[in-house]
Parts: C-alpha cells; structure tokens; sequence
C-alpha cells in the first residue's frame, strides 16, 4: 500500500512538475510581443512597452483594473521607461463573445482607447491563449522581458512610476 501511495505521489510531483515547465514556455514575452504584432500590425511596438489586458463585462474586478490600467496608460503612452523609452501601447482585449455586450461596457465604462478591440470573431485568440481565456494582464519591456503578470489596479501607477528613467 506504502508504495503505491508514494508512486502515485511521485507521479503527481511529476505531472504538476510537467504542467509548470509548460506554462512557462507559452509565456514567452517575445513571441507573445510577435503575436501582437501580427495582429495589430499598426501598433508601433519598437522601443515601447507593450501593455496587454483582458477582461470581461461580468467580472466586476477585471472592469475596475481595466479603468485604472487606461488612465495609467494615457500618463505613461510617450514616458521614458526603463525597457521602452518611447512609451506604452495599451492593448484592451474583451473575452465577451457578444459584441453588443462589449459595446455597452465600453460605453458604461467609459473605456475610449486606439487598441480596445473586442473578440466576438475569435480574432485574437492566439493572444486571448496567453490568458487561458480568463481575465488577466501582462506588462512586457521592449526586450521581451515579462515586466509583470496579473497585474491589479492599485499596483498599476507605482509598477509604471518605478520604471521612469528621468
């Protein structure tokens, strides 16, 4: 019995181990700086900070953080930072498949952004992958380097504060 308890439990360290080293290799700054790209191809990305949010109309907290990270942005989209010196693209992925949803929350919200863009086609959805279709932030300097994950609105300002090179 002894033993196959601790098979079991070898073999569970070794799966969540597996599970762990797979994460990490999809969140690749650099590719997901690519995928953007290839995506939104007029989002000037060279020397600039890309800043990727996903939410979601029904989630009461990603709604909040999606205010905050807006307004952040707007301070910070032509800011020299240390790994971007040129500034911050904001990309404002919503998970909603309704577009009529996306509109309305947009509307309610306030939320007027160049890269606020809804998937009711899928279009994004190699990004959207990134997140595992969950809400959810990534900040990622120039070089590919992921700045920050699941990022929440009151760290928002000191994250982008603290990487001012002036």
């Amino acid at each position: 019995m002894k033993k196959t308890q601790i098979k079991l439990f070898l073999l569970l360290v070794s799966l969540g181990l597996f599970n762990f080293s797979l994460n990490a290799q999809t969140l690749n700054g650099t590719d997901i700086r690519n995928t953007a790209l290839d995506l939104i191809p007029e989002a000037e990305l060279q020397n600039k900070i890309l800043f990727i949010n996903v939410w979601q109309s029904s989630s009461i907290e990603s709604r909040e953080n999606n205010k905050e990270f807006l307004r952040v942005s707007d301070i910070y989209h032509k800011a020299k930072l240390k790994n971007g010196s040129q500034g911050v693209v904001f990309i404002n992925i919503c998970l909603d498949p309704d577009l009529y949803t996306w509109v309305l929350s947009t509307k309610r919200d306030s939320i007027v952004s160049k890269y606020n863009l809804e998937n009711s086609t899928q279009k994004y959805k190699s990004l959207v992958n990134y997140f595992d279709h969950k809400p959810g932030s990534l900040v990622i300097g120039n070089d590919g380097t992921i700045i920050s994950k699941d990022l929440k609105k009151e760290d928002c300002f000191k994250l982008f504060l603290s990487l001012i090179t002036r």
